[in-house]
């Protein structure tokens, strides 16, 4: 893996780490579930969820040789 690629890998992995913690979740799918049951508000929580599952795939896109 090139240099870029793991500079890119550890800000993914920084994003996700900070949405853990703003939404006391571990996954994109925790953080709709407490949406979806109206623990958190829509907005912004939805766009973080949005966002949070594109960090998911570009995070296992960079895993597969």
């Amino acid at each position: 893996m090139r240099k870029h690629n793991l500079t890119e890998t550890h800000a993914v992995n920084l994003d996700i780490a900070n949405l853990q913690t703003q939404y006391s979740v571990r996954s994109a799918a925790d953080l709709r579930a407490k949406i979806e049951r109206g623990d958190l508000p829509g907005h912004p929580a939805w766009e973080d969820a949005i966002e949070w599952e594109w960090l998911e795939v570009y995070s296992s896109c960079q895993k597969t040789p």
